[in-house]
């Protein structure tokens, strides 16, 4: 809930990514999720930087210094991403990520799962995917309204944003594990969290630009429309309303 609404939480604390842990090894998913929790405390901090370039009367210098300090957060958070899925491909091997030339078919939600090794696998990668493309989709929309002040430091590291094509390409990738977990597993807190959550987030995407997303966003809708069809005891159209018609979050303000 702290990433739904942009707030930080008490797990973005050094404390809890090292204490619990004295004594005891760390799993490679730990290690993902004590980068995911890094995340919510970004967007708080966007937020609170917005209001201070808005606030009549504020030290825009200090103002300034908090925007380059948190993109130095984000790059080095970028990275600390990719060094996971480093790591990750190492320790699971070959992962399925061929990409099909029409990727977002109709028919995608009737075809059997993708050859992924396992549910596991599968889970920490859609983690992985979902959460990337929000840092990455974050960064550019972030660096895009203080460039001129990120860039007004002599020894800032010469930072390569995503492109569009990259992000398409991490988007698809995570669609496929949308289709893995929805052929293979019935958990819904797991379809929520790791399906519907993110396909909200890939629509408002998607809509920005519905000319040339137009067949992202058919996909897109057809899986909303089944998972509202996948009615267990009543549990799914409560979770969905909340999915899909939810109050404003943390990240809304940087969709652009």
């Amino acid at each position: 809930m702290a990433l739904y609404y942009g707030s930080s939480a008490y797990l973005d604390h050094d404390d809890w990514r090292r204490i619990p842990f004295i004594g005891s090894t760390r799993t490679n998913e730990d290690n993902l999720w004590h980068l995911v929790e890094i995340l919510p405390g970004c967007f708080q901090r966007a937020r609170d930087i917005k209001e201070q370039y808005d606030v009549d009367g504020s030290d825009p210098s200090e103002a300034a210094k908090e925007t380059r300090n948190l993109w130095h957060k984000l790059v080095s958070l970028k990275e600390a991403f990719e060094m996971w899925m480093i790591r990750f491909e190492e320790n699971s091997g070959d992962l399925y990520f061929q990409l099909e030339e029409e990727p977002y078919s109709v028919n995608v939600l009737h075809k059997p799962p993708l050859p992924f090794r396992s549910l596991e696998v599968v889970k920490q990668l859609n983690t992985y995917l979902y959460h990337m493309y929000l840092l990455l989709t974050f960064m550019r929309s972030f660096y895009q309204q203080y460039h001129d002040i990120i860039t007004n430091e002599a020894d800032l590291p010469p930072v390569d944003l995503p492109q569009t094509d990259q992000i398409s390409s991490l988007i698809w990738r995570l669609c496929q594990t949308f289709v893995y977990i929805m052929s293979t597993c019935a958990d819904v807190e797991l379809l929520m969290y790791s399906v519907s959550y993110p396909n909200r987030s890939l629509m408002e995407y998607f809509t920005q630009d519905p000319a040339k997303f137009g067949k992202e966003i058919y996909w897109c809708s057809t899986l909303a429309r089944h998972i509202a069809n996948m009615d267990f005891l009543g549990k799914v159209t409560e979770f969905f309303l909340d999915c899909y018609y939810p109050p404003v979050h943390g990240r809304e303000m940087w969709s652009g």
